[in-house]
């Protein structure tokens, strides 16, 4: 009887531990959709150019091969932009979103942000208009 009173405890731990693998994940893929995506067709200029241009700072690349870049809003750390940036078949793909704190915890990703809205799609739209012409950007040089 103690044997099977161990396996089903195991069976129960299995199962709580797939369950919240699989929160974990439907929580991950709810942010996914709802991620402002921006496509750049026919991107040939210089990525890193291109994310100062836009008054972005990279962070560093993740596994995916993604550039994970942050531009603040107030002069600190938060609220920030923050956007993950990838060359593929010609194009640049952007996801944007705008965290407004630091995760709660370490060790976590969870955070205050936005995916959506009227600030995320005015930023969106200004960092289209840089890519369409890189000289509209507040942060390019003007000719002396």
């Amino acid at each position: 009887m103690a044997s099977s009173a161990k396996s089903i405890k195991r069976k129960l731990k299995i199962f709580l531990i797939k369950i919240y693998k699989l929160r974990q994940t439907m929580r991950y893929l709810r942010c996914i959709l709802r991620i402002m995506r921006i496509k750049l067709e026919n991107f040939n200029k210089n990525v890193q150019s291109f994310v100062r241009d836009c008054g972005y700072r990279p962070l560093a690349m993740t596994i995916d091969g993604e550039l994970n870049c942050v531009r603040p809003l107030a002069g600190q750390n938060y609220p920030r932009f923050h956007c993950y940036i990838k060359e593929e078949n010609g194009a640049l793909l952007i996801n944007l979103h705008l965290d407004q704190k630091k995760p709660s915890y370490e060790g976590s990703s969870a955070h205050s942000g936005e995916y959506e809205g009227e600030i995320v799609e005015s930023e969106a739209e200004r960092i289209k208009s840089i890519g369409a012409n890189p000289r509209h950007s507040k942060f390019a040089f003007e000719d002396i």
